[in-house]
């Protein structure tokens, strides 16, 4: 590997060997990773040691900080707290001091290191993927030309979310069919609180209980159609992104409601940072919507468009199908929270969800 001077590189670790005055062991050789991605926010100035090992994670408490650090090896699990990397390197076990600087994560015990200095940085941001830099896309959210279009997006997502949903976790919230103890309990909880999603916090089992991925499918929605809602007559209400992030700040910090992995990841969404599969979907949405507002007009039933929006639809529905593969059901809980979120805002209409969600009297299934 070519170092470059300018750039600080890990402290050699040769020092860690065991050499004895008569007898020389050989060194074992370093296990060095390069990180295909970089967290805007990975780093720490304290000493660190290993939360958590996993398959295809290992999580990283450093002293004083209330976010965990991560190496992830998959994209799909990316966010501004890890780094990707091909694969977790062997010997790392929890409880294993770790050091950091600007370039580099050590495990010193596992003589393995990445380095990150130089690679590509994840930012996780969506807020600015709605609309991009197209005015055109992006002042129509607001008018009539947008009312008539974020409800018919919002229902293409509902339907693609049913279709390739999996059960077990909250999809019944979308679907009275697949109702478990879980989600009956989100949907009669959810009524009792006016709908205040934090209430889910540590709802279900897991790394990430199901009740936590629903609440950052919120916070993501939130985040996408941030502009819009800031501008709507409910945005000092119940529903008001700020307060839930609020709510939700204060239960973590109080109560300690869940796991210390889903504790991260909600906190950061609280402060519009998200998971890349979640950056994908909602890129995704942006684009559909933006290609159904430079569509031309046409009063042809044949027009050439048509391909076209078929090709952004199949792209919205593989980022579905892409999200709810993430975990046992994660993925799925997430984009129910997305979709029960455009519902609470009023982009389903109740023609879309009734059959779902509520009984002949409107009440919670």
């Amino acid at each position: 590997m070519t170092s470059d001077a300018s750039v600080p590189q890990c402290p050699s670790i040769a020092s860690l060997s065991t050499v004895q005055t008569t007898v020389h062991t050989p060194t074992a050789e370093l296990d060095t990773l390069t990180a295909g991605l970089r967290g805007a926010w990975f780093g720490s100035s304290t000493p660190a040691r290993v939360e958590s090992v996993f398959e295809h994670a290992v999580n990283i408490r450093a002293v004083g900080d209330a976010l965990l650090l991560s190496l992830v090896t998959r994209r799909e699990a990316m966010s501004v707290r890890a780094l990707l990397v091909e694969r977790i390197p062997s010997g790392v076990r929890r409880g294993m001091p770790v050091s950091l600087n600007e370039n580099c994560l050590r495990f010193a015990s596992a003589r393995a290191e990445v380095v990150f200095g130089a690679s590509p940085v994840y930012e996780g941001r969506i807020t600015a993927a709605l609309g991009g830099a197209d005015p055109q896309c992006r002042g129509g959210l607001g008018g009539a030309r947008g009312g008539a279009t974020l409800p018919s997006l919002a229902e293409e997502l509902h339907a693609a979310v049913v279709r390739h949903g999996r059960p077990g976790g909250l999809l019944g919230l979308l679907d009275a069919r697949r109702h478990n103890p879980y989600s009956t309990y989100a949907a009669r909880r959810l009524e009792r609180t006016r709908e205040d999603a934090a209430q889910l916090l540590g709802l279900g089992g897991g790394l990430t209980p199901s009740g936590d991925d629903f609440i950052l499918g919120v916070l993501a929605a939130d985040a996408l159609f941030a502009r819009e809602w800031r501008e709507s007559h409910d945005s000092d209400g119940p529903h008001d992104s700020r307060s839930l992030a609020r709510r939700i700040e204060l239960r973590l910090t109080r109560d300690g409601a869940t796991t210390e992995v889903s504790s991260t990841m909600l906190r950061l969404a609280c402060l519009g940072r998200f998971p890349h599969y979640l950056q994908r979907l909602t890129e995704r949405l942006a684009e559909r919507l933006c290609e159904r507002f430079s569509e031309p007009v046409s009063h042809d039933p044949g027009a050439a468009s048509s391909s076209d929006a078929a090709s952004s639809s199949d792209a919205v529905a593989e980022a579905v199908r892409e999200a709810v593969a993430l975990g046992a059901t994660s993925g799925t809980d997430t984009l129910v929270g997305f979709v029960w979120r455009l519902f609470v805002r009023r982009l389903l209409t109740p023609r879309v969800v009734a059959s779902q969600l509520f009984d002949n009297d409107q009440n919670w299934v």
